[in-house]
């Protein structure tokens, strides 16, 4: 799978999501997500992703690229999940 065809398929996730949301509103959508897709899925429907382009740039000991990515968008802060990050960042202090 690349990323047009991921792009194809989450209109169809789109609508299923619209669909569940309908039935159970408070039914939670998570989506791990590659690709730098995470705004897009928010935009569909997902109400979290994973953020693993953070993860990737704390694997690396990257400082300035996590500073830089923690000043995004609040809006987009607010739905990304980072309990992996803890996780890594307390075995680093180890």
């Amino acid at each position: 799978m690349n990323r047009r065809t991921c792009c194809a398929c989450t209109v169809a996730v789109a609508e299923a999501i619209s669909e569940i949301k309908a039935e159970r509103p408070s039914f939670v959508f998570m989506a791990e997500v590659y690709w730098d897709m995470e705004y897009d899925l928010h935009q569909r429907g997902f109400d979290y992703t994973y953020n693993k382009r953070l993860y990737d740039r704390l694997e690396a000991n990257n400082a300035p690229g996590v500073a830089a990515h923690l000043t995004a968008d609040m809006s987009f802060q607010l739905k990304s999940v980072r309990i992996a990050m803890v996780v890594c960042a307390r075995e680093r202090l180890r």
